[in-house]
């Protein structure tokens, strides 16, 4: 799972804030799992928050194509 790194830098130091220790060890997995969950999210706010987390402006490009290409593991075979 690709994050930037000063994203990671951020949610690590916003959730010290909050948490203390204790949220600086589960910001990353919080973040992770939150990027997980993003195939629920409509498309027209997905795309801003993979750009934000991946600090890349084609994220959602290969967010699609990675998501395709799982579904086409996933299914099973027309034989």
């Amino acid at each position: 799972m690709r994050m930037h790194p000063v994203v990671i830098l951020f949610f690590v130091a916003f959730f010290q804030y909050i948490w203390g220790a204790t949220g600086m060890l589960l910001s990353v997995p919080i973040v992770a799992a939150l990027k997980a969950t993003l195939h629920k999210v409509p498309p027209a706010y997905r795309n801003p928050i993979l750009v934000f987390l991946e600090g890349d402006q084609s994220a959602p490009a290969k967010w699609k194509r990675w998501r395709e290409t799982l579904r086409q593991e996933m299914s099973p075979p027309l034989d």
